[in-house]
């Protein structure tokens, strides 16, 4: 699951992992942490090739843009 964690505000977005069909969420990590930043939107899938692949708008005080990010499952789980 991606989703910004922080009840105040969206500069935080994490990364957390379930082996329970979602039950629990055991493991979290973030991608982004950033008080100058804001992480909206983010969506993922899972390839065949095992990998994770997040995109999420990046948004600062000069603009905005979309953010790809490409990741072992087992980085999420050693956490943070």
């Amino acid at each position: 699951m991606a989703y910004n964690d922080s009840d105040r505000d969206r500069h935080t977005l994490a990364l957390s992992v379930s082996d329970d069909d979602g039950a629990t969420w055991k493991w979290t990590r973030h991608l982004e942490r950033n008080e100058d930043c804001r992480f909206h939107y983010p969506s993922m899938i899972q390839t065949r090739d095992g990998r994770i692949h997040v995109t999420y708008t990046y948004r600062v005080n000069e603009g905005k843009s979309i953010k790809h990010a490409a990741l072992e499952p087992d980085w999420i789980t050693k956490g943070d």
